[in-house]
């Protein structure tokens, strides 16, 4: 294809999204970035590239639902109030346009800023029918905005022999003086990360080898695998697939030997336990913080937005840590920036009734439960006035378990998601982020976290908390932040 046919096929996209009239849905978050119009998923080429934060993802934006992908993009000067600018990839050459067939377009990948300070991202052409069917790119830009396809691409033409035809997802990283890639794939119904080197311009790539792979249960593919350094460790995230199931990522924490390119987990935890949440992406900042933000849907739930012109939407940015062995992720700094007035309720002791409390729809919550007779509580958000509509979480100090119950939660699918948390603390500090469609849940500064989408009416916007069975429970604290970007908000 020329490079004609290339700005023609971005110029399209572009002309789409300026035309386009759902940027004002009724389920629109308040603080979450969600695509222009159209379709959103992974989140791609996170990176901070001079001093600004740019954020790339999977789009198709001539409709609501999964098509020939193409890169969307946004930028913050803050991670929490975004702008979108210019679709940066769209499917135009032999590797990444289909040409009508299904399943084609610029898949996902990563970025960084190379020695001469350009932004060049990497992505998987993906093809069905071509054989094979999925090559790993680049593109370069020298302001941030415009992107010119390498005329090395393929940079990876072939799978290695101990890959598969699923190889996908390249994730670059800086560890020493080397540049390495590891990229998703699947054999012998085991998921692989595989690890590829650059020492140069990053369109010459050596395979090193299989950095990590499941043993059977984590997975018959991994997808979007992301290897970086934490603390005095490594840690790998995988986005795992079982068969055609994606299922929930996890991060290993280990080792990592840069010579013979092994990646040695001794420890492994789920990422998320709700529901919403999949193929996150990390990026290390000019601060040195991990920084993750994850895409806040998953495949095969209810496309509950597509009614109104679009679909998906990005979780609020975590930085990660390993603290004395424990990893953690805390929602960034920069959310605090997004705070009304607040309003301290205070402390309450919950009996016979429940405390209720009307928050708004677009909300930071914090509540902290103190040492308490009674061993259950439920804390009900975004819930109508007479509870037919809620979001049910249960804190159960008898089992170390926190449900999710969104049977209530309004339109979308009835599901539940749990998450365990230390019930010999006497403490126990639930960091609510409510929004329009999501809720995230941020247990013990960040030991655990839980995403899931929802959709209730506008007007059901209460809090309620109730103590279960016999005693009284302790609320020492309850905290309400209205939280807004309207920059957030496609204009």
């Amino acid at each position: 294809m020329s490079a004609q046919t290339a700005e023609h096929a971005l110029r399209a996209a572009d002309e789409h999204v300026a035309n386009a009239s759902d940027a004002h849905s009724r389920w629109r978050p308040g603080y979450h970035l969600t695509p222009p119009t159209g379709w959103m998923n992974d989140p791609n080429g996170f990176v901070q590239f001079r001093g600004r934060y740019h954020l790339f993802y999977q789009f198709w934006p001539y409709g609501p639902q999964w098509g020939p992908m193409h890169w969307g993009h946004a930028v913050s000067d803050d991670l929490v109030r975004w702008e979108h600018l210019p679709t940066a990839l769209a499917p135009s050459e032999e590797y990444d346009n289909g040409d009508g067939v299904v399943g084609y377009g610029c898949f996902s990948g990563s970025a960084l800023v190379d020695d001469a300070g350009r932004l060049v991202l990497m992505y998987t052409g993906s093809v069905d029918g071509r054989q094979p069917p999925q090559t790993q790119n680049i593109a370069v830009s020298d302001d941030g905005v415009h992107f010119r396809k390498h005329a090395a691409n393929p940079v990876i033409p072939v799978p290695p022999a101990d890959g598969g035809a699923d190889f996908r997802d390249p994730k670059m990283v800086q560890i020493g003086d080397r540049t390495y890639a590891v990229i998703g794939s699947s054999a012998d119904g085991r998921g692989k990360a595989l690890l590829y080197a650059s020492d140069g311009d990053l369109t010459t790539w050596e395979y090193i080898g299989v950095a990590a792979e499941s043993r059977g249960p984590e997975g018959s593919m991994w997808e979007c695998p992301d290897l970086f350094p934490l603390a005095d460790r490594y840690a790998l995230v995988v986005s795992p697939m079982q068969g055609t199931v994606n299922t929930f990522p996890f991060v290993q924490i280990g080792d990592f030997d840069a010579v013979s390119g092994r990646f040695t987990s001794a420890a492994q935890q789920q990422l998320d336990g709700g529901i919403d949440f999949y193929a996150p992406q990390t990026m290390v900042d000019e601060t040195g913080r991990r920084i993750l933000i994850g895409w806040m849907q998953q495949w095969f739930q209810s496309n509950v937005t597509a009614e109104d012109g679009w679909a998906g939407a990005m979780t609020i940015p975590r930085e990660l840590t390993l603290e004395g062995g424990a990893f953690k992720q805390r929602p960034v700094g920069e959310v605090e920036s997004l705070r009304g007035p607040v309003r301290q309720l205070g402390a309450h002791e919950v009996g016979g009734q429940p405390l209720k409390v009307d928050t708004g729809a677009s909300v930071e919550v914090r509540v902290l439960l103190g040492p308490s007779s009674a061993r259950v509580a439920r804390i009900a958000v975004r819930a109508s006035g007479d509870g037919s509509e809620q979001t049910l979480y249960t804190v159960d100090r008898r089992t170390g378990r926190i449900t999710c119950d969104r049977s209530l939660s309004g339109a979308g699918d009835v599901t539940s998601s749990h998450v365990a948390f230390d019930a010999a603390r006497e403490s126990l500090e639930l960091r609510f982020f409510i929004d329009t469609c999501s809720v995230e849940l941020f247990v013990d500064d960040g030991a655990a976290v839980m995403t899931n989408r929802i959709y209730p009416r506008p007007d059901s916007t209460g809090l309620t908390i109730t103590a279960v069975g016999e005693g009284t429970l302790n609320v020492d604290d309850l905290t309400v932040w209205p939280l807004s970007a309207r920059s957030a908000i496609p204009v």
